[in-house]
């Protein structure tokens, strides 16, 4: 089995970008996803247990409508529709995944720490 924990930096952007949404290369460039077990996880088991790395193309396309029409802070942001076409319909962030074997001494410490 896996075992694994979110953890979330805290992020200070000094502005809202002037076009939403950023590519996917500036969105994974922060992102590693380290699961702990006795192998790396499947595409499939991904796509059950891990949503928060599933995109799905039409629900960030409304939220972005939603947000722009809805928050004044993001009235002058552009949708690029363009990068949105370009993702897959519903599909996993190709983010880099790391698997620690639960043997490693490096597992005890990436399922108990914590940021500060």
């Amino acid at each position: 089995g896996l075992k694994g924990n979110v953890i979330i930096f805290p992020q200070r952007p000094s502005k809202v970008l002037e076009t939403l949404p950023p590519s996917i290369e500036d969105v994974l460039t922060p992102i590693c996803v380290l699961f702990v077990g006795s192998s790396p996880p499947t595409i499939d088991w991904l796509r059950k247990h891990a949503k928060p790395l599933i995109v799905r193309r039409e629900k960030v396309r409304s939220a972005l409508v939603w947000l722009c029409e809805h928050n004044v802070l993001y009235s002058d942001v552009l949708i690029d529709h363009d990068c949105l076409d370009s993702m897959s319909e519903e599909d996993i962030l190709p983010v880099h995944i790391e698997t620690v074997p639960e043997d490693d001494a490096r597992a005890q410490d990436a399922l108990t720490s914590r940021y500060d």
